[in-house]
């Protein structure tokens, strides 16, 4: 296997004396946009929380060549910035506060930390589009301006690797098509690599250039996004048959569960 700028070799996690994660194989280039699917119970927020260092692990996983256990932590999320499914959504924080607070790790704690200059925050909760909630309360914000203010947070750390654990999760359409939107504008203004936990398979498809298919803790595929479109993969990850029909606006093969009899 080729040496990508995000490298995953033989990752093992354990819980006890339980497996949750075996042989885990993986590598991206700089700018990928990958999303891990996988069953209820495969092992995909596990996989993301060793990759933001919240999970140990054996094996490797190496960010543009420096193995990830060597990094302090202060280091570690410089570099790598981590979004889980659901934040808490009771921080008495204004926006603006939150964001200061999150560049903590360029420099003491966040009271005597790095300021970050305004108009960085007013143009991150721009890119965003979340530019109007600057003022409001965190805890007063619906779920999927959390999510918007979330990224943003994760963006004023300066890291160049962004991991989200199903993002889209309680979102209705409208903010789900928001979200990744600006998803794929990271990833092709700034050059970020992403890495995203998802169900949907059709989001992935639109929007991913790679994918990682995780069953029973185990992978069965990583590569390109396009070479899924035939539907074994699928079938194997999913136990389900599927069709392709191509999506009416971009050509894009989508994934349409093949009905059942009865």
């Amino acid at each position: 296997m080729i040496e990508g700028f995000v490298d995953i070799r033989d990752l093992e996690v354990r819980l006890g004396g339980t497996v949750l994660l075996e042989g885990v194989t993986c590598a991206v280039p700089q700018g990928a946009f990958l999303s891990i699917l996988g069953p209820n119970g495969a092992g995909k927020t596990t996989l993301i929380r060793a990759m933001a260092g919240l999970n140990r692990y054996q094996g490797s996983i190496r960010y543009g060549g420096t193995e990830l256990a060597t990094l302090h932590p202060r280091e570690r999320a410089r570099r790598v910035c981590y979004v889980p499914q659901q934040s808490n959504g009771a921080v008495p924080f204004r926006v603006y506060e939150l964001l200061q607070m999150a560049r903590y790790a360029h420099g003491g704690t966040w009271r005597g930390g790095e300021r970050i200059p305004p108009q960085e925050i007013r143009d991150t909760l721009s890119l965003c589009q979340a530019g109007e909630l600057e003022q409001r309360l965190f805890c007063e914000l619906s779920g999927g301006e959390q999510q918007k203010v979330s990224l943003a947070a994760a963006l004023v750390q300066g890291g160049d690797v962004l991991l989200l654990d199903e993002p889209g999760t309680f979102l209705d359409p409208r903010m789900e098509d928001e979200l990744f939107a600006i998803l794929c504008e990271l990833r092709d203004s700034r050059a970020v690599t992403i890495f995203i936990v998802t169900h949907d398979i059709n989001r992935a498809l639109l929007s991913s250039s790679h994918v990682l298919l995780l069953k029973g803790g185990r992978a069965l595929f990583s590569g390109p996004v396009g070479t899924i479109a035939d539907g074994e993969a699928l079938k194997e990850l999913f136990d389900t048959d599927f069709l392709f029909v191509p999506h009416p606006e971009t050509g894009i093969a989508m994934a349409v569960p093949r009905r059942r009899n009865g």
